[in-house]
């Protein structure tokens, strides 16, 4: 990945610094977002990632870490810390101490995923989104089947494909 980005937002009384690795498309090359499975984080992906730059250079990747994964970062709003690189062992504290409940439902990943989206258009200066082809393992791939049916990222998303090493199974839609 060529960097990383450190996306905060404040919401329900929480403060979340979403972690995410990049590596930007070039010119009309389509970006490929992914997203882990329960227990792992976006490097899951980096071997996966520099595969399909091999095939299509021009291909960008995003490989988020689920919030309360990786170095994504959850507080409450009033232990906020700061939106630099945040401090995993804070969040660790305030989840062992019962400040922030573990949220880890369809629901709230699949917005985390909708909004870090947005969020990398916005701190990226993209005018508009690249193709989209989401790719989830296990979790994730329930997260992005959920964002692809709900149509939030429109007619950007060509295609999307769910992985889950222990069925064995690869499955790809196209839109």
């Amino acid at each position: 990945f060529d960097q990383e980005l450190f996306l905060p937002e404040d919401v329900d009384n929480l403060h979340i610094v979403h972690h995410v690795y990049l590596t930007p498309p070039s010119e009309s090359g389509p970006l490929f977002i992914m997203h882990h499975g329960a227990g792992s984080s976006g490097l899951s992906f980096a071997t996966c990632a520099e595969e399909i730059r091999k095939i299509l250079p021009k291909a960008g990747i995003l490989s988020l870490d689920a919030r309360s994964h990786g170095r994504t970062v959850v507080t409450t709003l009033n232990s906020k810390a700061g939106d630099g690189t945040p401090s995993t062992s804070a969040a660790a504290q305030a989840e062992s101490s019962g400040q922030v409940e573990l949220d880890l439902c369809l629901e709230t990943l699949s917005r985390d995923l909708v909004h870090v989206i947005y969020q990398t258009q916005t701190r990226m200066g993209w005018e508009k989104l690249p193709d989209i082809i989401l790719v989830g393992h296990s979790l994730g791939g329930a997260v992005i089947t959920d964002v692809a049916k709900k149509g939030e990222l429109g007619p950007k998303l060509l295609a999307y494909a769910v992985l889950d090493v222990v069925e064995g199974i690869l499955a790809v839609w196209l839109m």
